[in-house]
């Protein structure tokens, strides 16, 4: 059994960044969201149905999905938010371990350390560092709400996989994933991010 606040046991180094808070640019903030029309997912304003594995990235123009996936930045952020999990899950320490480290798995990482504690009377807060970043866990079993984050860097790394897998592993009802590119290099010495607005947004929601 794993004790409140203890380690998986996994150890080992893990060099952080030091991230330089940036305001993006207005020609950064800005989407061209004029092309989408009542046809469009992002003009209906809808929600795409399907099961967590079934991802669905909506675009408002294929020009800013090439401009995007042709970013060079050092790391791949996920900020994901799951609602609708079985409470029980999100208030289980060992079962909240060990699906963490599944998901650092399935997104192809490599596993340094980890640490989890439970709070009373419910909640689970828990990290594990990965030699390619890490990734965090925060749940609200109240609410049936988990706060996710999938940081990744490395071409051999897919945070999204892991993100999926934690949907499905908490029996999510849905899944709003929003992805950020950090360490772009804006300067010689300078880096910034770029967050994906609505257009790079993935919403997953597990079929009734």
């Amino acid at each position: 059994m794993i004790g409140a606040g203890s380690s998986l046991g996994y150890k080992g180094n893990h060099g952080l960044r030091e991230a330089r808070p940036y305001a993006p640019t207005r020609r950064v903030a800005r989407a061209p969201l004029k092309s989408a029309g009542k046809s469009s997912p992002i003009g209906r304003g809808r929600r795409l149905r399907g099961s967590p594995a079934d991802e669905v990235r909506r675009w408002d123009s294929s020009r800013v999905k090439e401009t995007w996936n042709k970013l060079k930045a050092l790391g791949r952020h996920i900020v994901c938010e799951l609602s609708g999990c079985q409470p029980s899950l999100l208030s289980d320490i060992n079962g909240i371990a060990a699906m963490m480290i599944s998901a650092a798995k399935a997104a192809r990482a490599t596993i340094m350390e980890s640490a989890f504690h439970r709070f009373e009377p419910q909640g689970v807060s828990g990290t594990v560092i990965l030699a390619e970043s890490h990734i965090s866990i925060h749940t609200w079993p109240e609410k049936g709400y988990a706060a996710m984050d999938f940081y990744t860097c490395g071409d051999h790394t897919d945070p999204w996989l892991a993100c999926q897998y934690a949907a499905e592993t908490l029996h999510a009802k849905s899944v709003l994933a929003t992805e950020l590119k950090r360490g772009i290099e804006k300067s010689d010495g300078e880096y910034t991010h770029v967050l994906s607005r609505n257009h790079d947004a993935r919403a997953l929601v597990r079929s009734a």
